[in-house]
């Protein structure tokens, strides 16, 4: 998957991440089916490449949005991720929540600082701004559900317009 993005990403301007395949897949294949023995198959696991990460660093690259389904601290998790990959937007949420659900809660991070209650500029150390709303993380954030989808893709097409144009 990843040398098939590589070869097409030079032509795009906006990359969107969904999600990993996988993280992690089996280093020590075995070429034939493993026959039960008295003790279980020693797996060891290898990492993915990162092709989120690999398109991100690239020096002509996309503006690129990730993903970042969580289970626990969120917004600092999420914000580490978009940092370490040093992505411009991120979406996340908790995915405990997510799976199954007819609704989603999601807060989309970017590098825009949110002004405060009293007008001055915040920095964005743990924090971010829903680009779809407007809101600053501690507001109301974005739910998501199929009738609220068409709108949120029109606001967030708006903002990668906005980004693709270039920095606020």
């Amino acid at each position: 998957m990843q040398a098939a993005v590589l070869r097409e990403v030079g032509q795009s301007d906006i990359f969107i991440a969904v999600a990993a395949v996988a993280d992690y897949r089996v280093k020590n294949r075995a070429e034939h089916k493993l026959k039960k023995t008295d003790g279980l198959p020693v797996i060891e696991l290898e990492e993915n490449p990162d092709i989120l990460a690999t398109v991100a660093s690239l020096p002509a690259a996309p503006f690129c949005v990730g993903f970042a389904a969580e289970s626990r601290n969120l917004l600092d998790f999420a914000e580490s991720k978009r940092k370490k990959k040093k992505l411009p937007m991120l979406v996340a949420n908790l995915a405990q929540h997510a799976m199954g659900a007819d609704h989603n809660e999601v807060v989309l991070l970017d590098d825009v600082k949110p002004a405060s209650a009293a007008g001055h500029a915040q920095g964005a150390s743990g924090a971010g701004h829903c680009a779809a709303s407007g809101h600053a993380i501690g507001s109301p954030r974005l739910i998501a559900s199929p009738s609220f989808i068409f709108q949120v893709g029109r606001n967030l097409s708006a903002n990668l317009l906005h980004y693709a144009e270039g920095p606020p």
